[in-house]
């Protein structure tokens, strides 16, 4: 037995300190499992192939609320009061739109060319609906290179054409797009070499 103080308090042990620190030793942790119960009881760390997420559901819904929060975002913008659909609320109407679609689509399977399509594809998973949650991410996103074309309008009485304001805002996009791929690019290989 050996004894050892916390505080004021003196506590006897079976074992030394070391001891015990050999037998933790031995624990494995798995680093890709979540440390939080809930996650790890609902979102499995490895992925399932068969699970399906390109469906006609997932682009109707994806679709559907991006056009709805681009709309909304970008005609209230400028306004006295600027008015905003959250992401979050997004979110759980794509969820709950996914699981009404699930009900009401037919099972109905068609052909077109050589790729066999289906309006509905049985139950909702959980990849449809991050592939739903992303396109709805990037739609609420403000583009603030539409404010250039708007200043531009407005403070300096100049018209900048559609097709212009169009293909400035879309190319400043794909830059930003460009550059964070270059980016993911340069830390997929700065992270191999760390592994190695």
């Amino acid at each position: 037995m050996t004894q050892t103080s916390i505080g004021e308090e003196k506590v006897e042990l079976d074992e030394p300190p070391s001891a015990m620190v050999e037998d933790v030793k031995g624990i494995y942790i798995d680093p890709e499992q979540s440390s939080y119960e809930e996650i790890a009881g609902i979102v499995p760390n490895k992925d399932d192939s068969q699970m399906l997420c390109s469906t006609f559901r997932s682009w109707l819904i994806g679709i559907s609320l991006t056009v709805l929060a681009t709309i909304v975002s970008q005609y209230f913008r400028h306004g006295e009061k600027v008015y905003e659909i959250p992401s979050v609320l997004l979110w759980l109407l794509a969820f709950l739109l996914g699981k009404i679609l699930m009900k009401c689509l037919p099972q109905k399977n068609f052909q077109i060319r050589r790729w066999n399509l289906s309006l509905n594809s049985e139950i909702f998973t959980i990849k449809e609906h991050v592939v739903i949650c992303m396109m709805i991410r990037v739609a609420t996103s403000y583009i603030y290179t539409n404010d250039i074309v708007v200043v531009h309008q407005t403070d300096f009485n100049q018209k900048t054409s559609y097709g212009l304001g169009l293909f400035f805002i879309i190319s400043s996009q794909l830059m930003g797009y460009e550059i964070a791929e270059l980016d993911s690019t340069g830390l997929k290989d700065l992270w191999s070499h760390m592994e190695s």
